[in-house]
């Protein structure tokens, strides 16, 4: 629930959906790092960065799923994609929620195989590569988003 909040208040200050899930990314990034540091020297600071990586990731997935599942169904009505008006909205909503589930499964099985057969410290450098990757895909972005927020 922390998370819910700290990512609507960013979201408010920054006023921008992908300025916003960048910086809870590479603040998760920047989290994992510390977490590499000190991996076999603290467990306490080693849970705070757990508990701020999945705070972040949280964040970023509420933030980009719950509320934009209107704007992408009136996106895909103007485009002339037919579909059933009514109900359009909850079916964006509930296929965005389906990937998040597929996403949360597949996720689950590789970082539990990876830290099966390689150990904690290469999952915990999955979650960096993983949380450097949205940030530079949600950067990448920022441009033609505000182009895409202008005409809507």
């Amino acid at each position: 629930m922390f998370s819910t909040l700290v990512a609507s208040w960013l979201l408010q200050r920054l006023r921008s959906e992908l300025v916003t899930g960048t910086v809870l990314f590479g603040t998760g990034a920047l989290g994992g790092a510390v977490l590499l540091v000190f991996y076999n020297v603290s467990p306490a600071v080693c849970i705070s960065m757990m508990t701020l990586i999945t705070g972040c990731m949280y964040g970023v997935n509420l933030m980009l799923m719950s509320p934009y599942a209107a704007d992408i169904a009136q996106v895909i009505l103007d485009e002339g994609v037919q579909v059933v008006t009514t109900g359009a909205v909850a079916a964006v909503s509930g296929i965005l929620n389906a990937a998040t589930y597929v996403g949360s499964s597949f996720s689950a099985s590789s970082f539990g195989a990876v830290a099966e057969n390689t150990g904690w410290l290469q999952v915990v450098l999955a979650w960096v590569a993983c949380a450097v990757l949205g940030t530079l895909l949600l950067l990448s972005g920022i441009r033609r988003w505000n182009v895409f927020c202008r005409k809507t």
